[in-house]
């Protein structure tokens, strides 16, 4: 990410589309969570206070998705604390 020209903070929302989409292909989650924490601490932010997926009514975290599901994260970029969701 940090050489595709994406600014850092857009990079905290293309981590997770990535993930998203490696989970949608059949991928771990957990795998691809620690992928998208790795991505986005490789770019520039500091603190990640979360990456995770849940489900999109509890907000339980998942390990595993056998129905509709978000990822939601929230990282530091200064002073400035990003947060996002997507679906999975």
């Amino acid at each position: 990410l940090a050489d595709s020209g994406i600014s850092i903070d857009a990079a905290l929302n293309q981590a997770m589309r990535a993930a998203a989409q490696n989970i949608a292909a059949g991928a771990a989650v957990t795998e691809s969570v620690d992928q998208a924490t790795q991505s986005i601490r490789a770019v520039g932010f500091g603190d990640i206070d979360y990456v995770a997926v849940c489900d999109p009514a509890s907000l339980k975290e998942l390990s595993e998705i056998d129905g509709p599901a978000r990822m939601l994260a929230a990282a530091w970029l200064g002073k400035t604390r990003l947060i996002d969701n997507i679906p999975v």
